[in-house]
């Protein structure tokens, strides 16, 4: 599962949440910092919880408004040891931005399937 901006939100909300179904992730500029989730659908907050997907991938542009968020994401995800990818790229919060690390997201989620 993956999504883009809002989009990237709900597939890391939905994926964290039923890691028994959904065993890869993929968020790219999540719109993390409109956020407002409960504590029971809040990204950060499920990673407390563990059991989460196996393969996450995570991804936001340089000047990106998602960037500062999606990086605290990364870093709540390494303190709490859970293995994943985080990209930045350079580009903003736009379809060219997110087309361009498309094969990246691909490859990273399937390479084992």
């Amino acid at each position: 599962m993956a999504g883009v901006s809002r989009g990237g939100v709900w597939a890391l909300e939905i994926g964290f949440r039923n890691s028994d179904i959904i065993q890869r992730v993929g968020a790219l500029s999540p719109a993390l910092n409109v956020n407002y989730a409960r504590p029971e659908f809040d990204p950060f907050s499920l990673i407390l919880l563990g059991n989460l997907p196996s393969t996450i991938f995570l991804m936001s542009g340089d000047p990106d408004y998602a960037s500062k968020k999606t990086l605290e994401l990364s870093e709540a995800l390494h303190e709490a040891d859970i293995e994943h990818r985080y990209v930045l790229v350079s580009g903003n919060h736009e379809s060219s931005t997110w087309r361009g690390i498309l094969p990246e997201l691909l490859h990273y989620l399937s390479v084992d399937w």
